[in-house]
């Protein structure tokens, strides 16, 4: 009875952790999925978005100034985003996907979302 009980409590577990795993996978991209579904591409014909790569920065993290001039400036890194190089944000916080080399971030932007004030 013992062996069965626990036989029963592995299969139980088990059971979890796929449904965990499902879970998870299924929910890779969150909340910037819209990015990808999107078929965004950047100014070289690149896909925007995979898995990894693109982020919600909220207004209010202070991470983003908008200059005078319009362009803005990412300060985690210190990169100049031209104006003319961002997309209007669907609500209303910035969005950044970037470049990975050999696993680590580089600070060429790939995509920006600005935010746009309601009229």
């Amino acid at each position: 009875m013992r062996a069965a009980l626990g036989r029963c409590s592995m299969g139980l577990l088990a059971a979890l952790v796929l449904v965990v795993g499902v879970t998870l996978a299924a929910g890779a991209h969150g909340d910037h999925d819209w990015i990808r579904e999107g078929g965004f591409k950047d100014g070289q014909g690149n896909p925007c978005c995979d898995p990894r790569d693109c982020r919600m920065i909220p207004v209010a993290s202070g991470d983003v100034e908008e200059l005078e001039n319009g362009d803005f400036r990412y300060f985690p890194t210190g990169e100049l985003i031209p104006r003319r190089d961002t997309r209007p944000s669907p609500d209303r916080n910035y969005w950044r996907c970037w470049w990975y080399l050999n696993g680590r971030e580089v600070t060429r932007q790939r995509c920006f979302w600005r935010p746009v004030p309601p009229s």
